[in-house]
């Protein structure tokens, strides 16, 4: 025990120092936005300018620092608080940029910042500006630090363990993580972390529709913070009025970051945390598919490599910032691996196939139309084998059953939306036809990564069919790899391309709304395969090496995709700000809604009145509250807040002491906002607020009891084995 004193001493200093370095900011409060504005020939009207939107602010001392140019000693910069100045400085001919400090007094106080052209400048633009302190203290600032300062301690704790009590930890280590378990474990994570190389910058790695999921880890964010469980309909996106996206779109797993968002976690950390999650569990999947499939841990190694670098993989995430498809590609294998349980004498194991579909459900709806098809393929190609096992019928019908119980809460309120109205699900690019790729594109040996990219599995996965078209012995290959992987796999490859001819399904190519889309499916099952093969052709004395020169050669096709990431699809975090109209092209609004009509009417309460008088609203969550007076007999209003069926409507008349309450229906308005009718009334207090359905919470209970059941079944079952354990014992 003494020996191990100077190691404990030492590990207490660095824990110490650590917990120092991690906390010293703790009373540091920085913001920095852009701005982005020029007075360069404004009219006489608008010299003045507010710049930024209320930022609500502790008690404290503060400095702004705005970066911009001035022409004139007579331009100034005005720091206001409701509409009054609470501070103004000049900002000097010649200068780039100047730094004010201003004191809040108030115990909270929300500010904005703006300023004034003189009348000899011909020129004042500000790029973008900077609020900071280090003398206050924020609950967002309290959370992220001891989030942060609980994970090293927990670190250490284990460190600490590891290094006082080395036979309590190896009896751990041997009873919980066998060494095949820890190779494989430190193998993922290696992996792992070179596939995840283009996130390792400061910067966010910027793909087409990385703003849309970071908006929607933001409106996650501000629901929770709001109380308002689950977020079907998201605040923040679309200026507030409630944008239907987790009732179309699942958020499960987004759910995690947005609570990272609430312990005070910024949001492009988040995002890529998020990315690095997707890849670590993506190939953990894949290569225990395959490692259990084949029974050989080479198999599944050789696999994950294949996989991690699949160009239509590497494209999907960083190019496409596909966030839906990339947590799908988590369980996927998983079904592969359930199907190919079920067909082969173990039929216990159908609860690979409810976790695999329950995941891909609550990551993609899109992708889980794609496996279903492929699993009805499978289903085909062992028709007889389902017929004849009683077995194999029941796993399918447990599994079918648990994903539907499970995923309930969400596949229940998807369709009652889609029954409810029309809305805009897909936005779909130019004829069907026009969409499969050229058949050269399959062939594609290293992709030039110039944008427009056009996606590819990449010749790395394409040595699972070309080492078929070689010949392997029938006795050392498993038939599943020959008669189902393989060929489904290319299947879905042919798909992808221009020779199917996809007009002839228009339908499903608008929903699809991208061919190429199967390559996910594909890249899996070949990657499967290529490490059932790799497994087949090569001798254990060489798999070592083989390894190496495979990931070698992925790497050489992987580096050069790195390279341009790092050059083309990144844009600088320090001043970007979340546009509150970041929803793609406009997918789950009503029809007759635009984003457009959203921002100009901001809070404005619409009427078929023209003596319609507003004299008070109030937005609170996805509630919105006017007190109006009209004059016709029947009057329509449309309110600030986007329709979704399970709006309710309320309607107060009288004074306080002989008021009247009622309920109105509401219905979707000529703009895709919350619309109510109300007759023979002249004033009153309406109030527009989202309240659920009875579907919602039917499948809410829904889904409650089955995790509640099966945590049951699981205890039941454990406790049910314990006694023959002791007797064995």
């Amino acid at each position: 025990m003494r020996k191990k004193i100077p190691a404990l001493f030492f590990l207490i200093l660095v824990l110490g120092y650590l917990l120092y370095t991690i906390n010293r900011d703790l009373f540091t409060y920085q913001k920095n936005l852009p701005v982005g504005f020029s007075f360069e020939n404004q009219a006489e009207a608008d010299r003045e300018k507010i710049f930024t939107t209320e930022i609500p602010l502790k008690q404290g001392d503060y400095t702004v620092t705005l970066r911009g140019q001035s022409d004139s000693d007579r331009n100034f910069i005005q720091i206001l608080s409701d509409g009054e100045p609470l501070h103004i400085a000049p900002f000097l001919a010649g200068e780039t940029s100047v730094t004010i400090p201003f004191r809040v007094e108030k115990p909270s106080e929300k500010i904005q910042i703006g300023g004034a052209i003189g009348p000899d400048s011909a020129l004042f633009s500000i790029q973008n500006l900077t609020i900071h302190s280090d003398h206050v203290l924020y609950k967002e600032s309290i959370l992220y630090h001891s989030t942060l300062s609980l994970l090293t301690l927990l670190c250490f704790s284990l460190l600490i363990f590891c290094l006082l009590f080395p036979r309590k930890r190896d009896e751990l280590i041997k009873k919980h993580l066998p060494s095949e378990a820890v190779h494989g474990l430190l193998f993922v994570l290696i992996l792992t972390i070179f596939i995840s190389y283009p996130i390792f910058t400061p910067d966010i790695v910027n793909g087409q529709d990385t703003t849309f999921h970071l908006s929607r880890i933001e409106g996650i964010k501000t629901n929770l913070q709001r109380g308002i469980f689950p977020a079907r309909i998201h605040l923040f996106t679309v200026f507030d009025y409630g944008y239907g996206s987790g009732l179309f779109y699942p958020d499960f797993f987004l759910y995690f970051p947005a609570i990272l968002r609430l312990l005070g976690f910024d949001l492009n950390l988040v995002f890529k945390i998020l990315v690095f999650a997707i890849n670590l569990f993506s190939i953990s999947s894949i290569y225990l598919a395959a490692k259990n499939m084949f029974s050989s841990r080479f198999a599944g190694m050789a696999a994950a490599i294949l996989f991690s670098c699949a160009a239509s993989r590497i494209i999907s995430i960083y190019n496409r910032s596909s966030i839906g498809e990339a947590l799908a590609t988590i369980f996927i294998p998983l079904i592969i691996w359930g199907w190919y349980e079920l067909f082969t004498g173990k039929p216990e194991r159908w609860p690979l196939l409810a976790i695999g579909f329950s995941g891909v459900t609550l990551s993609h709806m899109i992708t889980l139309a794609m496996v279903g098809t492929i699993s009805v393929i499978i289903l085909l190609l062992n028709i007889r084998k389902i017929l004849t096992d009683a077995r194999i019928r029941t796993g399918i019908a447990k599994a079918v059953g648990i994903t539907f119980g499970i995923c309930a809460f969400f596949l229940f309120p998807f369709f009652e939306q889609l029954a409810s109205q029309n809305i805009l699900l897909n936005n779909p690019i130019g004829s069907p036809v026009n969409r499969g790729l050229p058949l050269s594109t399959v062939f594609v040996g290293f992709l030039p990564w110039q944008p427009p990219i056009n996606p590819s599995v990449g010749y790395p996965l394409l040595l699972a069919p070309a080492f078929l078209l070689i010949g392997i012995k029938k006795g050392k290959l498993n038939p599943v790899i020959r008669h189902w992987l393989i060929p489904i796999g290319v299947i879905a490859i042919f798909l992808t391309t221009d020779l199917f001819p996809w007009k002839l399904f228009p339908n499903v190519n608008e929903y699809i709304q991208f061919p190429w889309r199967l390559l996910t499916i594909a890249a899996t099952l070949l990657a499967i395969s290529g490490g059932g093969i790799l497994d087949a052709f090569i001798s254990k004395a060489s798999q070592r090496i083989a390894l190496l020169f495979l990931f070698l050669f992925c790497s050489l096709y992987t580096v050069p995709a790195f390279q341009k990431i790092a050059e083309d699809n990144h844009i600088d975090a320090t001043f970007y700000q979340l546009a509150q109209n970041q929803i793609g092209r406009g997918e789950y609004l009503p029809k007759k809604a635009t984003v457009d009509f959203i921002d100009k009417n901001k809070n404005r309460v619409l009427s078929s009145d023209p003596a319609f008088v507003n004299q008070h609203f109030d937005r609170e969550g996805l509630q919105f509250t006017v007190q109006f007076s009209v004059e016709q007999p029947v009057v329509e209003f449309e309110l600030p807040l986007m329709y979704y069926k399970g709006y309710q409507a309320a309607l107060i008349t009288g004074d306080d002491e002989r008021s009247k309450r009622q309920t109105l229906p509401v219905y979707s308005g000529a703009h895709g906002l919350t619309a109510v009718t109300i007759q023979d009334i002249q004033e009153g207090t309406l109030t527009v607020f989202y309240n659920g359905t009875i579907i919602q919470k039917i499948s809410d209970l829904i889904t409650l009891f089955t995790i509640l059941a099966l945590i049951f079944s699981a205890w039941f079952k454990r406790k049910r084995s314990l006694p023959n354990r002791m007797v064995k014992a």
